[in-house]
């Protein structure tokens, strides 16, 4: 791994997580978005499932491991709320139009 890389990586893991609640999920944290994530997010062609995999892929413990781990997808899927994914999607994209407003006034 480049030098660069390396140090893009320790950035990246140097950026302090927005906590995020949403009723019906436990207390999760989001980092901002990195292209591989939207990479993954993208391949749902569903809208109901893309929700659900912006939440998968994107919310994470407080150790940084992920909330919804991918073996544990389907299973999220059967048994969460639309209403809970949903509200849990808008919050993080949220963060996401937070972090830009903040990068604008700086």
């Amino acid at each position: 791994m480049s030098d660069f890389i390396k140090d893009a990586k320790k950035a990246y893991m140097s950026i302090e997580p927005t906590e995020v609640n949403v009723e019906g999920l436990p207390t999760f944290f989001v980092k901002p978005l990195t292209i591989n994530q939207a990479q993954t997010m993208a391949k749902e062609s569903d809208d109901f499932m893309r929700m659900a995999r912006i939440v998968q892929v994107r919310a994470k413990n407080q150790d940084g491991s992920a909330l919804i781990p991918p073996g544990d997808f389907t299973e999220f899927c059967r048994y969460m709320s639309a209403n809970v994914i949903g509200e849990a999607c808008t919050a993080i994209l949220a963060t996401d139009n937070s972090e830009e407003e903040s990068e604008k006034n700086s």
